[in-house]
């Protein structure tokens, strides 16, 4: 049966009980899935497409992938640009003020 692969930061690394309530969507997916599905998942916190690849997770991944498995791969792209906005032009706000 197939395996689904995921690469991504938070938004998907599995959580232990001690980063509770910091849930990644990689942590509840397989209650979508039949039981036959595998999971693996090599997310980690505080990662970039860039620093995933340069810390070999994506050749981790690639070393085991075969015919009919999956790779989801998830980066959010926007925190560091926002993070950005709002440390250095404090009157910026991504929302109207009324």
């Amino acid at each position: 049966m197939a395996t689904i692969y995921w690469a991504g930061d938070s938004t998907v690394q599995y959580n232990g009980i001690m980063t509770y309530p910091q849930t990644g969507i990689g942590q509840v997916f397989h209650l979508f899935l039949k039981p036959e599905v595998k999971i693996s998942n090599h997310a980690k916190n505080g990662r970039s497409t860039k620093s995933f690849i340069d810390e070999s997770r994506l050749t981790a991944i690639y070393d085991q992938i075969t015919e009919g498995d999956f790779l989801f791969i998830q980066f959010p792209q926007f925190p560091r640009c926002l993070m950005h906005r709002l440390l250095f032009h404090p009157y910026y706000t991504p929302f109207p003020i009324f």
